[in-house]
């Protein structure tokens, strides 16, 4: 008997639905890809429950006729690609010929098309991999798919989906994406009937860029432009102060495809050079035009990374246009955006930091003139002298010394900031509250710590670590595990007895935060916890929050960053162990984010409350992420290390 065999169709078809079809985001992008395709100038995308419901999206494209809305359903149909030759210059999105076959096999799947040219519309139903239905209907031109039950016929695969919000955001990714890369396409989402984005069309990238990464972020970018006879490369830098430790708003296209691509990543990291530390990540928006001939998108299966036949122009053009931008601009922290503008850019009365429109050609729909050709002049609107934040000299007016950091005479010197730890001195920082601390702990009935008046009886190694001689050896104590434990304490008393604890301040201005439609998803599914955490959080229309109260250890704290650091926690969230507790990963977060880090210099006295407070604390020997808060190390142990008993 045969051990071979050939599969049945429909196995084929679900096994090939696994490489394109990954989740309710893969089938938006697929589907969107269709539409740019189409030429469509309006498009709309309407999900439910995060797409694993239900996925529509309408464009008003060139539709099909008869013939081709069946045909569109078969395996590697396509027409994008007439030869292999074609292969080696693709210049359309959605060219694989399997997204349509591949959805429909693992849902329900309806279309609606009607060409430009017809009068009546077909409609399309399949289900499963089977044809349902293929009628003739009313409808407007273009096309409309709608997508139903994803992965119904496919239990296994459907349990691997994510929560509702975690799918939703996927989404949000791929039609931010397709957004920024086609600002003169209107696109509007709407998530559970609810509408998301609504942008208009032939608008601007910058205007697209200050609604999805929202207005603090986009406040602190920097325009960036390249040109070479055989690349340009256009967008937007975030200054060094949002630099975040997760990989946040990275946006890398490729003649308007968004890819992955490790290699650009570090060239761009690489040309800020120390302008950020080490594990902060900057953030940005590229993009990168070139000939179709030279790059090849066809080596990925679900098409997000491309390979350069000259990787090294590449790489080359993008550390020129982020170092350029780094060197003409303001980097002192606070400081606005200084106009780069076209003397003869008009922006109406919306203020904006990038000074004119960008670029119009690389949006333009007619292709770069070929390699070698005279190009046309062109209005670089970042002609102005460079500000080196690398050193090199300059003469700009102003007096700009070419340290970003130095004091520049042209403005008032800002007030210096003061390093102050939140969480032990409230807002009087030279007085001794141990003992309201311990009261705020409810632990009046544990004996209370006192200092000393002697030398110290530790010392501190690195800034981090803290070393203390005990009758019976040595204990190495972690500062942040340290400080996170107490202030986890706190912020879980005040979580136990809600806000008439007393802990809690309510802010003489409240603080407006004007999110991103992501982060402010992610603060939706934890603004109650928060809440019960000694914040008063409301929403205040759109994706913008406000905060009115906070917990007292937060009092002289920078709200605005505390949040959207807080959200960064929680979407790059690694499944904390959380030791207390499973519901309390808000307030893991709160405490990490409100103690001492590595780094950080402590006053003595300051270390030894922290180290007294830690022996009256309900838990004492881990973090509530679970790492230890301190190791002791016994004389006999250090003896037998260094060989001094056992001869």
């Amino acid at each position: 008997m045969a051990v071979i065999k050939i599969l049945p169709e429909d196995l084929i078809n679900k096994i090939a639905a696994g490489e394109v079809v990954e989740r309710p985001a893969s089938v938006v992008k697929e589907l969107l890809d269709n539409a740019f395709d189409a030429r469509a100038t309006h498009i709309t995308v309407e999900i439910e429950e995060g797409g694993k419901s239900k996925i529509v999206v309408i464009d008003d494209g060139s539709g099909m006729d008869k013939d081709d809305a069946l045909m569109a359903f078969k395996p590697h149909a396509t027409s994008k690609l007439s030869s292999e030759e074609d292969l080696f210059k693709i210049s359309k999105f959605g060219f694989r010929g399997e997204a349509l076959s591949s959805i429909a096999a693992v849902s329900k799947c309806t279309l609606k098309t009607r060409k430009n040219d017809q009068n009546i519309g077909i409609l399309v139903k399949i289900e499963g991999g089977d044809l349902v239905e293929n009628t003739e209907t009313g409808a407007p031109f273009g096309t409309s798919i709608t997508v139903e039950d994803l992965f119904y016929n496919t239990p296994a695969r459907k349990e691997f989906l994510k929560q509702t919000q975690s799918e939703y955001r996927a989404i949000l990714d791929i039609v931010e994406a397709h957004a920024l890369a086609n600002p003169q396409v209107a696109l509007t989402l709407i998530n559970d009937g609810k509408i998301i984005y609504n942008f208009p069309k032939d608008d601007e990238l910058e205007d697209r860029a200050r609604v999805i990464l929202g207005k603090d972020t986009y406040q602190n970018l920097i325009g960036i432009f390249y040109e070479h006879p055989h690349l340009e490369i256009f967008g937007f830098i975030g200054k060094p102060e949002i630099a975040s430790e997760r990989a946040k708003n990275q946006f890398i296209f490729v003649n308007k495809r968004k890819i992955n691509d490790k290699s650009i990543h570090a060239v761009i990291k690489n040309s800020y050079s120390t302008l950020l530390p080490k594990n902060l990540q900057p953030q940005y928006i590229i993009m990168i035009q070139v000939q179709p001939n030279i790059v090849d998108v066809n080596v990925h299966p679900r098409k997000e990374e491309v390979k350069f036949s000259n990787a090294s122009l590449i790489n080359e053009g993008v550390s020129q246009a982020v170092k350029k931008a780094l060197e003409r601009s303001n980097l002192t922290p606070g400081a606005k955006n200084e106009s780069m503008a076209n003397p003869n850019g008009d922006f109406g009365t919306m203020p904006r930091p990038f000074g004119q429109t960008t670029p119009a050609r690389p949006f333009g729909t007619g292709p770069l003139p070929p390699f070698g050709a005279p190009k046309p002049p062109f209005n670089n609107p970042f002609a102005n002298p460079p500000r080196s934040p690398f050193g090199q000299p300059n003469g700009t007016p102003g007096g700009f010394s070419g340290n970003p950091f130095a004091p520049n005479p042209a403005r008032p010197n800002p007030p210096t900031p003061v390093n102050k730890p939140i969480g032990l001195f409230n807002d009087k920082p030279w007085e001794d509250d141990t003992e309201n601390d311990l009261d705020d702990m409810d632990l009046d009935d544990k004996p209370k710590p006192t200092i000393p008046n002697k030398k110290r009886s530790f010392f501190i190694i690195k800034d981090l670590y803290i070393v203390k001689e005990t009758e019976t050896g040595m204990v190495l104590y972690d500062q942040h595990a340290v400080h996170e434990r107490i202030n986890y304490e706190k912020l879980l008393a005040l979580y136990e007895k809600g806000k008439n604890s007393g802990n809690t301040q309510k802010l003489l201005t409240p603080v407006i935060i004007e999110l991103s439609a992501k982060d402010y998803s992610i603060m939706q599914e934890n603004i109650e916890e928060l809440n019960k955490t000694g914040f008063e959080i409301e929403n205040f229309g759109n994706t913008t929050i406000k905060i009115l109260e906070v917990p007292a250890i937060f009092a002289n704290s920078d709200i605005k960053k505390l949040i959207h650091e807080f959200i960064a926690d929680l979407e790059s969230d690694n499944k904390v162990k959380d030791v207390d507790s499973e519901n309390h990963k808000a307030l893991t977060y709160l405490a990490c984010r409100s103690s001492y880090k590595a780094n950080d210099k402590i006053p003595d006295e300051e270390i030894e409350i922290l180290l007294n407070k830690l022996e009256t604390a309900q838990i004492k020997y881990t973090c509530p992420h679970g790492r230890p808060v301190k190791i002791e190390l016994t004389f006999e142990e250090l003896e037998k290390m260094f060989k001094r008993t056992g001869f």
